[in-house]
C-alpha cells in the first residue's frame, strides 16, 4: 500500500503546522503544502512546517494524494464541497475537526464519502498558532477515525499514516464520536471557562495571581 508522496495541509495553525513538522520529520519522501493566509505561510515556512505553501486552494490540491483539512468545524464543512470539486480524482480527503457526525455528512453529500476518512487526533494546547507547533504533539495521543462510507483501502491508508506519526488510530463511528467526545474533551473545557469566568467575576476579580495549583491545572491558562 502506498505511502502518501504529496500531502496539502488546508489550515496551517497549531494542528496543522505540529502535523507538517511530524509528517517531514516520519515520512521524508512526503512533500507538504500549506494552504493558508500569506502571512501564516511565512510563519509555516519558518518553522519547517512545509516545504511550499499558497493562499489559493486550487494551486494547493494540485498534484496531491491527500488533503487534510485542519480548520475549525463550521470551515471544514463549508470547505468540503470545493476540494470535493478541486483534489485530485483518487486524492483522500480527512479533517481533524473535533466533532464528527456534520462533517462526515457533509462529506457524503458533496460526492467524497467514498475517499473521505473523518479524523480526530486528541491532542492539543491551550495555544494557538503554527508558532507553538510541535511535531511530537501527536506522540501516544489518540487519533480516532471515523470513516463514513469510506473504502477499507482509504482507511487503512490513513490509519498508516496516523501510526506513522506516533499516534494510536481509533476506529469509531461518527455518532458514537460526538457523544463521546463531548463529555470526555468539550466537557472538561466548559467546566475550565465556567469556572475562569466564574473567579474573574467574583471576589477573586483582579487576584488570579494569586492562584495555587488546582486553579491552574484545570483553566490552563494561569
Amino acid at each position: 500500500m502506498a505511502a502518501f508522496r504529496r500531502i496539502a495541509i488546508v489550515g496551517v495553525g497549531l494542528i496543522g503546522g505540529s502535523i507538517g513538522l511530524a509528517v517531514r520529520r516520519r515520512l521524508r519522501n512526503a512533500q507538504v503544502v500549506g494552504v493558508d493566509r500569506g502571512g501564516v505561510l511565512r510563519r509555516a515556512l519558518a518553522r519547517g512546517a512545509v516545504h511550499t505553501g499558497t493562499a489559493s486552494l486550487a494551486r494547493g490540491l494540485q498534484g496531491c494524494d491527500l488533503v487534510i483539512l485542519a480548520l475549525p468545524v463550521d470551515a471544514i464543512a463549508r470547505a468540503l464541497p470545493r476540494v470535493a470539486r478541486l483534489a485530485p480524482a483518487g486524492a483522500l480527503v480527512t479533517d481533524v475537526g473535533s466533532t464528527k457526525g456534520a462533517i462526515v455528512a457533509a462529506a457524503r453529500r458533496c460526492g467524497l464519502g467514498r475517499r473521505f476518512v473523518g479524523g480526530h487526533p486528541m491532542a492539543g494546547s491551550e495555544r494557538s498558532g503554527v508558532a507553538h507547533a510541535d511535531g511530537r504533539l501527536f506522540m501516544g495521543a489518540p487519533w480516532i477515525l471515523s470513516p463514513g462510507a469510506a473504502g477499507t483501502v482509504a482507511t487503512e491508508r490513513v490509519r498508516r499514516l496516523v501510526r506513522r506519526l506516533g499516534a494510536r488510530p481509533a476506529l469509531i463511528e461518527a455518532r458514537r464520536h460526538d457523544a463521546i467526545v463531548a463529555r470526555l474533551s468539550h466537557l472538561p473545557q466548559l467546566a475550565s471557562v465556567a469556572m475562569v469566568n466564574a473567579a474573574a467575576r467574583g471576589p477573586a476579580a483582579g487576584a488570579l495571581r494569586l492562584a495555587g495549583p488546582a486553579f491552574r491545572q484545570m483553566s490552563r491558562y494561569y
